[in-house]
């Protein structure tokens, strides 16, 4: 007996049980697997999208805020370089006219009104070459001023025969909103020597003034500073800075050291808020202007946008999630009928085998294979005995459970995947056995008969036993290459030749065919 143990894949896939049916890997999974990567592509372009945005909201805000300092540095400039003007005026008066008493007095009534035509100005002042005051544009003639012999701009101008004008930063021992910077300039005798000083006072409120009519937003702020970080300005006002490090309340000034401007984000150590800022210095003066937004400002309008733009691609993703998941058990449903429609159309009903259909097309495929592998085919081809009788005496609902459990004998013989059991007609059963020559068919036949005889399954008509038996005939070919796919039919002719024999020989009997096997 030869039984092969190596399962062919087309045997597997004919099969007429629930392995035979195994579906497929179903459609519905590639469909779910769709609508997931298409919703997935929807949220994760949305995703690049809003980060995308995301990055040129704050890089624009930082542009706008670098622009605005160098609009606003650029104001400064002027500032500083109209009170320089303002200082050459009075430095060349001075050195014409003299410090004489009645020139400091005419030079004081020409301070005052000129002061008074510049806003920016807080005031101007005259020093002798020893420091002491000597007039002013205060509206006091005689103003209580102390000596300036020790101040870091007289001591600048008594020690330097430069020209050049000499900015002095804010004290940042004092409050805020009383710091005042000052550009002052030399001027000397009619000999050459060291006359004095004259010095202008900015106001520090002028700049405020100035900065509160751009719109920076809640959280946005205009400083203006001294390059060591003192802070001279801001907008909109704070608490007092007296005594904080000026690196510490400025934190642009590390960045001076690479670049005289550009843009930064930061956490202020003021008030704590983040920002993006943009700062500028200046070019003949030692200031800074940095111009800043606050983060959430900036993208007050972008996480709108988002907020909205999200609840629509949100809404779009649920629907199509919906949708998708209607349609997929729409599919599922239309493949299970298909399953079932497909294992009806292969399965006898009322068996559970394999039908005529089934049978036919596996045999077919059986046959060639055995041309191929070179192994012999056997078929059993089961009758049930006396069954017209059988169903004359107990009904045809009894019959219908006689055959029923006759085939169930034949499906659990039927024990390797390659092997089939089918019903080929009425109470006429077969039972094909792929590699498997005669030696090995006849036993299994027995063993098939004495099974069925050991179910007792009363039959008193079917002497000489009185239990439901059946006859077998056997047929075993082992086809040749060239042979045709139609001398198949040739296998069940001799199983039905066999069958006959059994039958005439009393029933309850297993025939084989005796034949040559090679066909």
């Amino acid at each position: 007996m030869t039984l092969s143990t190596d399962l062919s894949s087309e045997a597997e896939a004919s099969k007429p049980s629930s392995a035979w049916f195994r579906r497929k890997r179903s459609s519905t999974r590639w469909l779910q697997h769709f609508i997931a990567l298409v919703c997935l592509a929807i949220l994760g372009l949305e995703g690049w999208r809003d980060w995308t945005e995301y990055e040129e909201t704050l890089e624009d805000t930082a542009i706008n805020t670098a622009n605005l300092a160098h609009s606003l540095k650029q104001h400064a400039e002027d500032t500083f370089e109209m009170t320089d003007y303002a200082l050459s005026a009075v430095v060349e008066l001075v050195q014409v006219d003299g410090t004489s008493p009645e020139a400091m007095a005419h030079l004081h009534s020409i301070l005052v009104n000129r002061v008074s035509l510049l806003p920016r100005l807080k005031e101007i002042s005259v020093y002798g070459a020893d420091g002491q005051w000597l007039t002013s544009s205060s509206q006091a003639l005689f103003p209580d001023k102390p000596n300036q012999a020790d101040s870091s701009f007289f001591a600048y101008h008594r020690e330097s025969l430069s020209r050049r004008p000499y900015f002095a930063p804010p004290d940042r021992n004092v409050p805020l909103g009383e710091r005042t910077t000052s550009i002052s300039r030399r001027f000397t005798n009619p000999d050459g020597s060291f006359g004095g000083i004259v010095v202008a006072s900015i106001d520090p409120s002028y700049f405020a003034r100035f900065y509160s009519r751009f719109v920076v937003g809640r959280q946005g702020a205009i400083v203006l500073s001294a390059k060591d970080g003192t802070v001279l300005s801001r907008y909109p006002f704070l608490a007092d800075f007296a005594g904080a490090d000026p690196t510490r309340a400025n934190p642009v000034i590390e960045h001076l050291n690479r670049t005289p401007a550009g843009t930064y984000r930061f956490v202020s150590p003021l008030d704590g808020l983040d920002r993006i800022g943009g700062f500028d210095s200046g070019t003949n003066f030692p200031f800074v202007v940095v111009a800043s937004a606050g983060r959430d400002d900036a993208l007050a309008s972008w996480r709108s946008e988002v907020l909205l733009r999200g609840s629509a691609i949100g809404t779009l993703v649920a629907f199509i999630g919906l949708l998708g998941w209607s349609l997929v058990n729409q599919l599922r449903r239309r493949e299970t009928a298909e399953a079932k429609l497909a294992v009806l159309a292969r399965i006898d009903g009322l068996t559970g085998l394999a039908n005529r259909r089934s049978f036919d097309e596996r045999l077919a495929q059986e046959w060639r294979r055995s041309i191929r592998e070179g192994t012999p085919l056997s078929l059993l081809l089961i009758d049930v005995d006396q069954f017209k009788q059988f169903n004359d005496l107990h009904g045809h609902q009894a019959g219908d459970d006689c055959l029923r459990a006759v085939a169930h004998v034949v499906d659990q013989i039927a024990r390797r995947p390659a092997d089939l059991a089918a019903r080929y007609g009425g109470e006429e059963l077969v039972l094909l056995l792929p590699a498997t020559d005669e030696e090995g068919s006849a036993q299994i036949a027995e063993r098939l008969r004495s099974d069925v005889e050991a179910l007792a399954l009363p039959h008193p008509r079917n002497e000489p036993k009185c239990v439901v038996t059946v006859s077998v005939g056997i047929a075993t070919l082992n086809p040749q290459p060239g042979s045709s796919g139609d001398r198949c039919e040739a296998l069940i002719t001799l199983a039905d030749n066999a069958l006959y024999d059994a039958k005439r020989q009393g029933r309850n009997k297993v025939v084989m065919a005796h034949r040559e096997l090679a066909v």
